[in-house]
């Protein structure tokens, strides 16, 4: 079994994937808030302006080549209070 943390999704791929599914249904998230010890899960409605991210590391000074993710870009999608 290969360990998830190797694994990879392209945003081409997600699209692929979500075209398989049922277009007219909501889309939620899960939301994880932590108090003290006490870790909170709660479904969200998802809006992009709030669950996704953007980051492009490509010409960034600060990652260097010796850097794994030098290069990169990531769309993070999700909520974390």
């Amino acid at each position: 079994m290969t360990d998830i943390k190797d694994k990879t999704t392209t945003v081409a791929q997600l699209i692929e994937f979500l075209q398989t599914q049922d277009q007219g249904a909501e889309v939620s998230i899960l939301r994880t808030s932590t108090f003290q010890w006490e870790t909170v899960i709660e479904k969200v409605n998802f809006d992009p302006s709030e669950h996704a991210d953007y980051t492009d590391l490509r010409g960034n000074p600060f990652c260097k080549d010796d850097n794994p993710n030098f290069g990169k870009r990531f769309l993070f999608l999700g909520s974390e209070e």
